[in-house]
């Protein structure tokens, strides 16, 4: 998984000047007169596809010309079409008078001159075209210039994103260009195929890479200092329908971080002392049983690696390509992007865990007996996660005299049982800290969604009793030690206004030397102080950061929402959200993973806010489904955390999870 956690054991490649810069030169000092453009056009089956100024997934959709549907194998040269070098505005479309034009050979090869006092940028663009209208185009942004789906799907993805054409750096386009390359598409993909690849497999990849490069250098020096780092996740695992073999995963870390100033908007960040435990519970259709498996590790190695922050407070980690071996199997994951949001008044970053990868047969390429690379025919599956994750700024010699006030809490709890029983758990109340080292625990809110895998899937709500005078210790770097007496993993914010709880219980099984296990559950705490007055959220926008779990008869869907999606609150009773959703679900334990993405346009959003931050927001959808978020607002309207619940209309509930409100 590529969570901050672990971004310390893949190779790093942010840059500030590469990621926020901004020119027009290029990377090798930009265009001279008489310079020569040149390189390769190549499309499936040397087919060059139609083209039209409509958005990334129409372009997916409408890219190929039907006759050559079938039979295309990969990439050919395309050869006898017209190349031609023009400039664009940023919408895409031409400006001025076409600057040059040759026709490719044979190869697919081309060569023009550059006219004199012409620079190389993101708005110079060599497209080809031929028979039938077609055209297919890439950005001249160095003097080797391929044209493939690739060069045409960024260029389109930057039109999208309203990207200043002119102003983008160069070497933010080539390595954009290259990052996209190195994602597994599948062998014989057609145009239409390839490009819809490159829509649902990097399309989230490159809005984020295009975000970071649009944005301002923040200041990295304004949020150095010591952090806890802390994360749930969960995975949907399939086989490609080789063996009948399907898990759900789950994962759960705690990490000591450093943040540190790097310049120019560089964040130089040191991971050390990880605590990290994971299980996968495992279906086997041919003899219908189950596997869970359990494993923890606790390491002190340190890592330093380099993230990026922006101006409107979003931390970046980027990776590239990552392959890992690890015994009969390889996994290969794209390059990824970790952004987190920065909450509006305090030193706290949360963002979604997300990752995906493919497995596959583990090789042994040079005859020790050691297996050492993945076989790129020998595919075994795909793994997709999903979570939530943060990192939270210590306070320094801090005492239980320091936690005081109410605080609003949200509690999600995951059971995977070897019976095949997966179990969702969420609360809602609130706790009163009395400042000497005593808390009292309002009666809960609690629900519970589970699945049994066999087409049985149930919900349930409760309240649960009230608890007073409960003892709690705290270390002066701000870990609760103990709560009632008994150890606990939970940390406190440098403000004492945000704090988390993150756990992890097993129940072996009679073998307690083997990693199977009967149970296993992983439980996170998330509160906020609370405000003492009526608070005014008008016109603040949100980040919306929701993890969901979906269980609907024998189908599993883990649902979060994309990085993009803002909840605008319109009036004291009403709010919009804007963004899009991503589903990853199998329809039954052994069922291949599909991944389904939806926009979200001005949904409407009806809210309800207490004086003491007590909160609820409620969507309708168009089937007459109900979103139910009840949760609570902190004290200065910036943070709000919620358990949600999904109920189709005329039915029981099938989803529940958990929702984080930034302001930003």
């Amino acid at each position: 998984m590529e969570n901050l956690k672990k971004l310390g054991v893949v190779c790093i490649v942010s840059s500030a000047a590469l990621l926020f810069g901004c020119s027009s030169s290029s990377s090798d000092g930009g265009g001279s007169s008489d310079d020569s453009i040149s390189g390769t056009v190549s499309a499936p089956a040397g087919t060059v596809a139609m083209f039209e100024h409509k958005n990334a997934f129409q372009v997916a959709m409408e890219f190929l010309v039907t006759p050559v549907a079938a039979g295309i194998t990969g990439l050919e040269p395309v050869s006898g079409a017209t190349v031609e070098l023009i400039r664009i505005d940023d919408n895409g479309d031409q400006v001025g008078d076409v600057l040059a034009t040759t026709t490719t050979s044979i190869t697919g090869e081309y060569k023009l001159t550059l006219p004199a006092g012409t620079d190389l940028s993101g708005s110079l663009i060599v497209r080809i075209t031929g028979t039938g209208a077609a055209e297919m185009r890439a950005q001249v942004v160095e003097k080797e210039v391929d044209i493939t789906p690739v060069s045409e799907f960024v260029l389109q993805s930057f039109i999208d994103a309203g990207t200043d054409l002119d102003t983008l750096s160069t070497s933010s386009v080539i390595k954009l260009t290259g990052q996209v390359e190195e994602f597994d598409l599948t062998a014989g993909a057609d145009l239409s195929e390839m490009l819809a690849l490159l829509e649902e497999e990097t399309g989230d990849f490159v809005d984020a890479q295009i975000d970071v490069i649009a944005s301002e250098a923040g200041d990295a020096s304004a949020v150095t200092g010591a952090y806890r780092n802390a994360g749930i996740q969960f995975g949907l695992h399939d086989d490609d329908g080789q063996y009948g073999v399907g898990t759900f995963s789950a994962e759960t870390w705690n990490t000591s971080i450093s943040m540190a100033d790097g310049g120019s908007g560089t964040v130089a960040v040191t991971l050390s002392n990880e605590e990290n435990a994971w299980s996968n519970l495992t279906y086997f259709y041919t003899n219908t049983s189950y596997t869970l498996t359990y494993n923890n590790e606790v390491s002190s190695d340190s890592d330093t690696i380099d993230a990026l922050l922006s101006s409107t407070g979003v931390l970046s980690v980027e990776t590239e390509l990552d392959e890992e071996v690890d015994g009969d199997f390889a996994w290969r994951f794209p390059p990824h992007l970790v952004r987190f949001q920065k909450a509006k008044n305090t030193d706290l970053f949360m963002t979604l865990a997300e990752d995906a990868g493919v497995r596959y047969v583990a090789v042994d390429t040079n005859d020790d007996n050691v297996k050492d690379a993945l076989d790129p025919s020998q595919r075994e599956g795909d793994e997709v996660f999903r979570g939530i994750e943060m990192a939270v700024k210590k306070p320094a010699g801090a005492s239980v005299a320091d936690l005081t006030g109410d605080f609003g809490r949200i509690y999600l709890g995951v059971r995977q049982n070897v019976a095949g029983l997966l179990e969702v758990e969420t609360e809602r109340n609130q706790l009163s800290f009395d400042g000497t080292g005593y808390v009292d625990i309002s009666a809960a809110d609690y629900r519970l969604l589970e699945s049994n895998h066999t087409g049985e899937s149930a919900y349930s709500t409760d309240t649960l009793d009230a608890e007073t005078d409960i003892a709690i210790t705290m270390s002066s770097g701000g870990d609760i030690l103990t709560i009632g007496g008994e150890n606990t993993d939970g940390f406190v914010n440098e403000d004492f206004d945000f704090l988390v709880i993150n756990e992890i219980e097993t129940t072996d099984d009679s073998n307690a030397s083997d990693d199977q296990y009967q149970d296993v559950y992983y439980s996170i705490n998330l509160a906020v102080k609370l405000p003492d007055q009526q608070l005014d959220l008008t016109n603040k926008i949100y980040r919306v950061l929701f993890l969901g779990f979906e269980f609907d008869g024998t189908s599993v869907a883990l649902n979060d929402t994309r990085f993009d999606t803002e909840l605008n609150i319109t009036s004291t009773t009403t709010g919009t959200l804007n963004g899009s959703t991503s589903s990853i679900s199998k329809d039954n334990p052994v069922a291949e993973v599909v991944v389904d993405t939806e926009t979200v346009t001005d949904a409407a959003v009806t809210i309800s806010l207490d004086s003491n931050g007590a909160m609820s927001l409620t969507h309708t959808d168009e089937d007459n489904g109900v979103l139910q978020m009840d949760g609570f607002m902190n004290h200065d309207g910036s943070l709000g955390i919620f358990h949600t619940t999904y109920t189709p209309d005329g039915e029981s509930t099938i989803e529940q999870g958990v929702m984080i409100l930034m302001e930003i």
